[in-house]
């Protein structure tokens, strides 16, 4: 691009795929428009997903024509590849699992997953995983006393966990009965094996919609406390709802804080989100919030914030009130925990995009809590 006397660039676009942005360069160079791609010296042939890593640059004068090329471009684009990965966007929940470890956090977990059941209409099944001396021998902490034959002490193993699990259901089994719901179809297994990725096997063999699992274990210390719950998130291709210890589950009316880059994957985690809690309630509270950081002034923001808001309120707008929020805030974590703090909300949302916050939230560090994590729901879609 030559300096076109010194007028100042300005980003119109910021894509996550690189060929999404070359796709779009290409659109601007056959309407005569000057234009640049910023990728960090990101090298194609390996880096080609980066969320919004990638900027599109144009002279401000040519911003407002540019952004009209791009829309058109959209247009096309989203007509020709509706659904490009497959992805169901009016999400069905029929099944749904919900991985246990006997703690507190697990039946709070339990009782959450009940009422979601109920309202979907959906069936749900208590998994557990057990240690397995064959499979996993590394991680035996004297937990059990074995046996001097491998498979004797499999078998006292495998009896414990079904002798908590019996306990368990019939901890349960009262909840049902205080709360009007005995119609529910509850089912049991109980598997040998790594957690994280006997939990991960069992969603994609059985066809599972819908994970709903506690976001600790029963200390903290505990195999299943944060390491678990994060890669489970990090991996599982359906959606996540990780329920921490104090949080109760609201018949009333839901607000919701969606955190967003404005991505195409936003999009979609909405649907599902809609999808998975409308019929809880007449009507669905979403509040959206973006973190910019300190100085970045483009134009392309409010105009994405824009875009965003009327393509989803027009979609949804007989059951969803939304409201956009831009904060400027370096620690997007700190950042959350204040908009938290200060706004009303019953759930936060995002997708694996944020692995920042993801992580903070099951792998904290002793002086840097994340307060909002102790008692808010948290969804999370694969990105």
């Amino acid at each position: 691009m030559s300096d076109e006397n010194k007028t100042p660039l300005v980003a119109v676009a910021r894509y996550t795929y690189l060929h999404r942005a070359y796709l779009a360069k290409g659109w601007l160079d056959s309407m005569e428009v000057a234009n640049s791609i910023i990728h960090q010296g990101l090298d194609y042939s390996i880096h080609t997903n980066v969320p919004n890593g990638i900027e599109l640059l144009v002279y401000e004068k040519d911003l407002e024509k540019a952004k009209d090329i791009l829309s058109k471009m959209g247009s096309v684009y989203d007509k020709e590849n509706p659904n490009p990965n497959g992805i169901k966007l009016n999400y069905q929940v029929d099944k749904i699992l919900v991985p246990i470890d006997f703690s507190t956090n697990a039946f709070n977990a339990a009782k959450y997953a009940l009422h979601v059941a109920n309202k979907k209409g959906a069936e749900m099944t208590l998994f557990h995983t057990y240690f397995n001396p064959i499979i996993s021998p590394l991680t035996y902490e004297n937990t059990f006393s074995f046996s001097s034959s491998v498979n004797e002490a499999l078998a006292d193993i495998e009896q414990n966990a079904q002798d908590s699990m019996d306990r368990f259901v019939k901890q349960l089994t009262v909840y049902i009965a205080e709360n009007d719901l005995n119609h529910l179809a509850i089912h049991t297994d109980l598997i040998g094996g790594i957690a994280e990725d006997t939990i991960l096997d069992y969603v994609e063999e059985a066809d599972y919609d819908l994970i709903i699992v506690g976001n600790k274990g029963r200390s903290n210390s505990d195999y299943w406390y944060g390491s678990v719950t994060s890669h489970i998130i990090s991996k599982a291709r359906v959606p996540i709802i990780a329920i921490p210890e104090d949080s109760k589950y609201i018949e009333s009316e839901k607000s919701i804080v969606y955190v967003t880059n404005f991505e195409k994957s936003d999009f979609v985690a909405l649907h599902k989100l809609i999808s998975i809690f409308m019929p809880h309630t007449p009507k669905l509270n979403i509040e959206v919030l973006h973190f910019s950081s300190k100085g970045d002034k483009s134009p392309y923001n409010d105009n994405e914030i824009t875009n965003f808001e009327i393509k989803i309120k027009d979609e949804f707008k007989d059951f969803v009130d939304l409201k956009f929020y831009t904060e400027e805030m370096e620690d997007i974590t700190k950042g959350l925990d204040h908009f938290i703090a200060t706004h009303h909300c019953d759930i936060i949302a995002m997708t694996t995009h944020r692995r920042n916050i993801i992580t903070s939230i099951f792998n904290p560090s002793k002086t840097k809590k994340v307060l909002f994590h102790t008692t808010k729901p948290l969804v999370v879609f694969h990105a």
